[in-house]
């Protein structure tokens, strides 16, 4: 992703986590910005191709506000990709028939 976009917008709410992300990813292209997602979203005015979040619904409670915040923000041919780990976690395995 680094090679292929012009610019990329990089939110963190936790500090630590931002400082993390900065010391891995040193491209120029990348713009890193401290802010809770579920407030407004006074950090851009830009309309992205692409909005994609990993992982944060454990922490979210309400996903409609935040879908709309990700509406408001994606260009009209653009993606959201939703990527959490901790949704395949919680499937239960399968129960098998006993034979």
């Amino acid at each position: 992703m680094f090679t292929k976009a012009k610019t990329i917008t990089a939110v963190y709410l936790s500090a630590e986590m931002l400082a993390k992300a900065k010391e891995k990813i040193t491209s120029e292209h990348v713009q890193f910005i401290q802010a809770d997602i579920l407030q407004d979203w006074n950090f851009t005015n830009t309309k992205y191709d692409l909005v994609s979040f990993s992982p944060v619904l454990e922490h979210i409670e309400n996903l409609e506000t935040l879908f709309d915040k990700v509406s408001n923000s994606v260009d009209r041919v653009g993606m959201f990709i939703l990527a959490n780990s901790i949704l395949l976690n919680n499937i239960p395995e399968p129960k098998h028939a006993s034979r």
